[in-house]
């Protein structure tokens, strides 16, 4: 199963953690899952913000069922906890000279 693999970049605060999310916008909730480098499931993804290779995070998404009779959409949100609990939503991340954006649209069209 080919994944597809993001790359993005949260810098601050230092010592948080972040993590991210499928909200299901149209057609099937379950429609498309989080997966490890190596395509297993995993339930959500979650890093120490700032830590890695260059400081880029990593997520892998694939769709859970290749065969669909509507189209599925969902956003990919990311979060941010700090380490007092606070929680907020990502507003802007970027990647090199990459326009800011604020969340992925996933879509899985329909067989024709």
């Amino acid at each position: 199963s080919h994944n597809a693999a993001a790359t993005f970049q949260i810098t601050a605060p230092q010592g948080a953690t972040w993590s991210a999310s499928l909200v299901p916008v149209r057609g099937n909730d379950n429609a498309f899952v989080f997966t490890d480098e190596k395509g297993n499931v995993i339930s959500a993804p979650s890093g120490e913000v700032g830590v890695g290779d260059d400081h880029l995070g990593r997520i892998y998404v694939r769709a859970a069922n290749l065969t669909t009779s509507v189209e599925n959409r969902a956003v990919l949100r990311f979060y941010v906890t700090t380490a007092g609990g606070q929680t907020a939503i990502v507003r802007n991340l970027t990647h090199g000279d990459d326009a800011a954006f604020t969340e992925y649209l996933l879509v899985q069209r329909v067989n024709q």
